[in-house]
């Protein structure tokens, strides 16, 4: 086991009195409440991968100004931290995962392809096809007829 203790070791009864317990039984309690401990730990970590890390840190981007509306919420607080990050609200639990590119580029190409357009917002919903699937994160801007779909 993890090692003896002294004959000498005294307990309590119900009553709060000491009495004198055997070596045996002190390890076992002994023994009973590291195993507690560890049990109380691993509950600890359990929780820990239940629960959800906070988002990391956002970093604003060169691109700051643009606005993206988030199609569950609708509030402009789409983002998204790199290509390999899904695109996620800062208000409530919207993501999408793209395969390519970033919310930035998308940006990028509105006002590329739009020179006249100076919005910085795009409107987003979520747009079903007939057959079911993952449904798609539409990207419009209303001052023009750009649109980009993910």
């Amino acid at each position: 086991m993890f090692g003896s203790l002294p004959p000498t070791t005294t307990g309590m009864d119900m009553d709060g009195n000491n009495l004198p317990i055997s070596a045996e039984d002190a390890e076992f309690e002994a023994n009973w409440a590291i195993m507690n401990e560890i049990r109380r730990e691993l509950e600890l970590e359990e929780l820990k991968g239940i629960i959800p890390d906070e988002q990391p840190e956002y970093i604003p981007s060169i691109d700051e100004f643009n606005q993206t509306q988030c199609p569950i919420c609708s509030n402009d607080t789409l983002f998204q931290f790199s290509s390999n990050h899904p695109i996620t609200c800062r208000q409530c639990s919207f993501q999408h995962k793209i395969k390519i590119g970033t919310l930035d580029e998308i940006h990028q190409y509105h006002r590329k392809t739009m020179p006249h357009c100076q919005q910085t917002k795009l409107h987003s919903t979520l747009w079903h096809n007939e057959d079911g699937m993952i449904p798609s994160l539409l990207l419009i801007c209303t001052k023009c007829d750009f649109n980009f779909c993910l």
